[in-house]
């Protein structure tokens, strides 16, 4: 058969609480297994571990966030916002093939993983344990109990990302139109008109037509 897929689409997950990982969404793939979540919100989750929106293991498998708004999520551990797992044998001591993480035309903000441990915790917006891609994505006013890893710890590729910078100039999390609370570009956001200016031209290879409220035409984030 073809590869598994998990997908969610145009969802509210909100207010939840793990003792341990992955407050608001948690997830452990393989290979061939897909998640795909869209045009979503996680917000206001929390993990006593780590994960406070988002944990995964990837494990071979392949995660997409597309337009989606992670934010006012915390985790007494790593990755206030997302975490994901570094590969890890198995029981029969073998090495996990690695998994694939996209990250597009998403906002990543507000999010804390223990801001006010002394102990240092990493990643108050993501924390990469494989590598990723984020592309067109807001990561900023994120924080963690090591400043130098407030928005990402670990290694990441990135095309037109602001990340750190920019969180003055969004707005509150509140309804904007659509179906789910999304955070609005202020006037002076530096992602503002900031895009991909070849996008229009590349709707045929999986460009949105629209951003997370379903409103078009879609060029700036």
């Amino acid at each position: 058969g073809g590869p598994s897929l998990i997908s969610i689409s145009e969802t509210t997950i909100a207010e939840n609480e793990s003792s341990t990982f992955g407050g608001g969404v948690i997830a452990t793939l393989g290979a061939d297994a897909v998640l795909e979540i869209s045009r979503s919100t996680i917000s206001g989750n929390r993990a006593g571990e780590d994960g406070g929106g988002i944990w995964l293991n990837l494990r071979g498998g392949s995660v997409l966030l597309e337009q989606v708004t992670v934010s006012g999520n915390s985790a007494a551990g790593f990755g206030g916002g997302i975490f994901v797992a570094t590969p890890e044998p198995d029981f029969s001591g073998e090495e996990p093939p690695l998994g694939e993480l996209m990250i597009r035309h998403s906002t990543i903000t507000r999010n804390g993983a223990n801001p006010d441990s002394i102990e240092g915790t990493y990643g108050g917006g993501v924390f990469l344990g494989e590598d990723a891609l984020l592309s067109h994505t807001i990561v900023a006013g994120n924080a963690s109990g090591d400043s130098r890893t407030d928005e990402i710890r670990g290694i990441f590729s990135s095309e037109y990302v602001l990340v750190g910078n920019g969180s003055d100039t969004l707005g509150p999390l509140a309804d904007n139109g659509g179906s789910t609370l999304t955070h609005a570009l202020l006037p002076g956001s530096p992602a503002l008109e900031a895009g991909d200016p070849s996008i229009e031209g590349r709707r045929n290879e999986g460009v949105p037509l629209s951003d997370q409220r379903g409103v078009g035409p879609y060029a700036h984030r």
